[in-house]
Formats: structure tokens, C-alpha cells, sequence
């Protein structure tokens, strides 16, 4: 029975500018590129220089084309 224990594993539901990079398969500065060019979706701000992305809209801009659209 013990060899069956999983300990819990929290639900992400955002990611920082790097991580949506990688998630993404580009660069941390061209994250802050397509903001700025209003192509990428706003991040949800947790303070002043503490963005945070939702893993939702991260796939939802994937389905629209991401970075090709």
C-alpha cells in the first residue's frame, strides 16, 4: 500500500514570463516584444514587477496561432 502514495501535487494556473517562454518554445524578451505589440495575452499582475501568466490563455493564444498568428 505504501508504494502506491503520491503526494499531493498542487494545480498550476500561471507561470512567469520565463516559463511561458519555455512553454512556448521562445524567448523571454520576445514574450515582453509581443506584449508590447498587444500579440500576447496580459499577464495577471501579483504586485508591480510580479507578472504571472494563466496557463489558459497561454493555450488559448497556442489554438489562435500563437506566435505565427
Amino acid at each position: 500500500m505504501a508504494d502506491n502514495f503520491k503526494p499531493f501535487q498542487p494545480l498550476r494556473l500561471a507561470v512567469s514570463a520565463r516559463e511561458a517562454a519555455r512553454m512556448l518554445g521562445i524567448g523571454k524578451s520576445q514574450v515582453f516584444k509581443l506584449l508590447a505589440e498587444k500579440q500576447f495575452p496580459e499577464p495577471v499582475r501579483l504586485g508591480k514587477r510580479n507578472p504571472r501568466w494563466l496557463i489558459a490563455d497561454l493555450e488559448t493564444f497556442l489554438q489562435k496561432g500563437g506566435c505565427n498568428a
